[in-house]
């Protein structure tokens, strides 16, 4: 699930009497710059280049004098959230009273600071209000998703993001999120379907890449999750969780020494992953060295001291050595954490 600051991309523009400097915070990307002409032509390519990036844009204008006045008007038109910066008093379009402000601020709900309730609550006003613009009400509806979400709220949170994405048909968090909901609900044909409508609309999100590769993952069709995780790797190769999954899924095909070097990669990036050392553990495992297979366990453990996964491993590791005792009982553990371990760990070839 995507929780951006704001829901929106950043955007800021620099108007001169001749030209419009344009630059747009992507998150999971670089930032893009680019120089239009201060015309009325000008003026439509820069809202052709906002649309393509799948996200509604708040956009912050710098102006003095009259030459950004047209392009206010524009951008206005287009229903773009958008404060004018130099002198300019704010659009309709981003107009909005304190409690409207304080509404927007709890309904993103920052790091789950508020109580999902709380964070309803405010995007339901937003959504119920009759000054917000569509792009305002889409990201509304998707925040609200991600708090149903957590809640567990599946088909709260399905409605949402689908009327985010009526809203704003180029959504690319919508479906991002939309998708993880499936995926949550085990219903991994719908998530891999809207995961592949956000890569349609922005075919370098690392987000949208990641889950579909954790989607196939879960499906154990660890070819097509090899060739998306490896995407991210290369969109963003300091990435330790990228890397960790390249490393599973690598491992999952038998191709273990890539996997090892991934994980180690991984680690190299964030030793204190507790991810990357239970997938390295696995690797070790495969490999027969069992005593670091064990090492990578622990350090997984003392992180995550309720990791499935790693217990299980461990118990593995434990009665291949001779330990059934040891084994048997941090193999039980895992399976009162996880019923099913024992059986995906199985599709992955660990038993």
């Amino acid at each position: 699930m995507n929780k951006s600051l704001s829901g929106f991309e950043p955007c800021g523009i620099e108007v001169s009497a001749q030209t419009l400097l344009v630059a747009l915070g992507r998150e999971d990307h670089a930032p893009s710059r680019r120089e239009f002409p201060n015309t009325a032509e000008g003026h439509q390519a820069v809202l052709r280049f906002l649309a393509r990036w799948g996200r509604p844009v708040r956009i912050v204008m710098e102006s003095t004098g009259l030459y950004g006045l047209d392009l206010a008007l524009c951008l206005d038109r287009a229903g773009m959230a958008l404060m004018v910066a130099a002198g300019l008093a704010c659009t309709p379009a981003a107009a909005q009273d304190g409690s409207q402000n304080d509404n927007a601020m709890r309904c993103v709900n920052i790091n789950n600071s508020l109580p999902q309730d709380t964070a309803i609550a405010a995007c339901t006003a937003i959504i119920q209000s009759d000054a917000a613009t569509n792009a305002e009400l889409a990201v509304a509806h998707s925040n609200r998703g991600n708090a149903y979400q957590i809640e567990h709220k599946y088909k709260e949170a399905i409605a949402d993001y689908t009327k985010a994405i009526q809203l704003y048909p180029n959504f690319v968090d919508a479906y991002n999120n939309r998708g993880s909901v499936y995926g949550d609900m085990h219903d991994y044909d719908r998530a891999i379907a809207d995961f592949n409508e956000a890569i349609l609309l922005d075919p370098n999100s690392v987000r949208a890449l990641r889950n579909r590769g954790l989607a196939y993952a879960r499906k154990h069709d660890f070819a097509h999750a090899e060739a998306d995780v490896r995407e991210v790797t290369k969109l963003k190769p300091d990435s330790a969780r990228g890397w960790n999954a390249l490393c599973w899924a690598r491992g999952a095909l038998g191709r273990l020494n890539e996997a090892l070097k991934d994980c180690n990669t991984a680690l190299k990036l964030n030793p204190n992953a507790a991810n990357a050392h239970d997938s390295r553990g696995f690797i070790y495992l495969k490999l027969g060295d069992l005593d670091k297979a064990k090492a990578d366990f622990d350090t997984a453990l003392m992180r995550r001291p309720r990791m499935a996964s790693s217990l299980y491993g461990r118990g593995l590791v434990k009665q291949k050595k001779g330990d059934i005792d040891g084994g048997h009982a941090d193999m039980q553990a895992a399976l009162a954490l996880q019923p099913n371990i024992a059986k995906d760990l199985k599709a992955e070839g660990i038993k």
